[in-house]
């Protein structure tokens, strides 16, 4: 996630996007298997909550694909490297 949040929005407010995104990864491991327990007690079968949780994950995917490719870059080596030389004269 991490990575991630780096190469597609930057570093100007990566801690307070990286913040955020967090809280709703701890949200959803922690509502992920009270809404199982519930889904049990109803229906005796974990079938209807795993179907949801198929289609969150099939919606991730389609998002993740659309991201395209880093609008932020890794700086090649031979970028660094030139930095380097003018920070040193």
């Amino acid at each position: 996630m991490a990575f991630f949040l780096s190469r597609y929005f930057g570093l100007k407010a990566y801690g307070k996007i990286y913040g955020v995104m967090f809280a709703i990864f701890t949200i959803g491991t922690g509502v992920g298997p009270f809404l199982s327990g519930r889904t049990f007690d109803s229906f005796h079968s974990y079938t209807p909550i795993f179907l949801v949780y198929e289609v969150a994950l099939l919606i991730t995917c389609v998002l993740l694909v659309r991201l395209g490719p880093y609008p932020y870059p890794a700086p090649r080596r031979e970028d660094v490297s030139a930095l380097d030389q003018k920070a040193a004269a």
